[in-house]
């Protein structure tokens, strides 16, 4: 489940009624935040040929799009999204992270800091990076860099019908 609130944070949601926290089934559980820095006024779920994709439309006009990978996916490319954050100068002085991360006094208490991928630091960076980068933060992770590409094409594969 994908909500927003009226600061311009995405909430990822879970129905997990064996986990103790959900009281039975009873409360949904937070798995993720992700910060939009702007106000989302429309939240629409798309549905494609193999996946789903939720579009959130800002105050300001900007469109994101959400959707679900698998876990060994994201756990890849997490970890990758790690490495380029910490490797690549920030622009501006913005921290990759921190940007795209809900401020501290607006966190729920269980709330995990990074369960969302930002596609806007993962995709140019490492697309566009040297074939040495590439190859470099790929063999740190323990895969080769054509797996990596390959993960980031399906990943962005899903947002072909628009």
């Amino acid at each position: 489940l994908l909500a927003a609130d009226s600061h311009g944070h995405l909430h990822l949601f879970v129905y997990a009624p064996r986990d103790v926290h959900s009281f039975g089934g009873q409360r949904l559980l937070r798995r993720g935040e992700f910060s939009l820095r702007s106000r989302v006024v429309s939240l629409r779920r798309i549905i494609g040929s193999s996946r789903h994709v939720c579009l959130a439309m800002t105050f300001d006009g900007s469109v994101h799009a959400v959707s679900m990978v698998p876990e060994k996916t994201y756990k890849r490319l997490q970890r990758i999204n790690g490495q380029l954050a910490k490797a690549v100068p920030p622009i501006a002085g913005l921290n990759p992270r921190e940007y795209r991360a809900v401020p501290l006094h607006r966190r729920q208490n269980q709330a995990p800091k990074r369960t969302v991928l930002d596609a806007d630091l993962l995709v140019p960076v490492y697309t566009n990076g040297s074939v040495v980068r590439q190859k470099e933060a790929a063999q740190r992770d323990g895969t080769t860099a054509d797996r990596v590409l390959k993960d980031i094409v399906e990943t962005e594969s899903v947002f072909g019908i628009f």
